[in-house]
């Protein structure tokens, strides 16, 4: 079955069942890179979905770039940021090998979906799956960060890439039920790029919040963190992080 008739009938496979469960990869991941979307009313909204679109292929094409892409395996995830952001799991994910001479990259996959040393078919997911399944999501009723923080986490510590990078699409605006609880975020050399937006004036409001998010996502481990707004050229950003 070619790739786009294997999209068609793809369904979204839950890494985590409930707070602190794990999935963990049988593939030597160089790279994982980990989206946490925000699904709140201040960010998630209809009239921004070209902008949450737009933003996946700024990050795809930061993914793709054969001068500046991250190394590859690449394990690419979606996570949510929504009421119980830790016991949610994934909304979607992919596997990108590397091209390798006399066409041994073709058996990398090894029957995996969602896999491919294909950029084009990498492009395709992205925009005819994965963005189509965060679009029609819906909106959170709260904003849990510190349990996508969380999640985000555990998936790195499962999954053993040799590097992680965790980009937060969001106004970072957090709204939680504090009867909510998580496990401590444990963010050990995760590169952090926070991708800022929202609906009016949200965007400034989530450039105001770097020194103090910088502060506690470093304090949960991260080895550095950026704060961008979606509206610039951030996947040069992106690129110079993969490095």
């Amino acid at each position: 079955m070619n790739l786009k008739k294997r999209l068609l009938v793809w369904g979204i496979l839950p890494m985590l069942a409930a707070v602190g469960s794990t999935l963990v990869y049988s593939i030597d991941y160089e790279s994982n890179i980990i989206v946490a979307t925000d699904f709140s009313s201040s960010y998630y909204v209809e009239k921004r979905f070209p902008n949450i679109e737009k933003s996946f292929n700024t990050l795809r094409k930061s993914i793709t770039s054969r001068a500046s892409g991250p190394e590859k395996p690449v394990l690419f995830q979606v996570i949510p940021i929504d009421e119980l952001s830790q016991a949610k799991g994934t909304i979607c994910d992919y596997t990108l090998h590397q091209k390798q001479l006399m066409g041994g990259g073709s058996r990398a996959c090894d029957g995996e979906n969602n896999c491919s040393i294909s950029t084009k078919d990498f492009k395709t997911f992205i925009h005819d799956i994965c963005v189509k399944s965060v679009l029609k999501r819906g909106q959170a009723t709260s904003t849990d960060i510190e349990g996508a923080l969380s999640l985000a986490g555990q998936l790195s510590s499962a999954q053993r890439a040799a590097s992680t990078y965790l980009f937060i699409f969001s106004d970072m605006a957090e709204f939680r039920d504090a009867t909510v609880l998580t496990t401590p975020p444990n963010l050990e050399g995760v590169k952090v790029i926070v991708v800022c937006g929202g609906v009016v004036n949200s965007d400034g409001f989530c450039m105001s919040q770097a020194g103090a998010w910088t502060k506690k996502l470093k304090n949960y481990g991260a080895s550095s963190v950026d704060f961008v707004i979606e509206s610039s050229n951030w996947q040069n950003i992106a690129q110079e992080a993969y490095q």
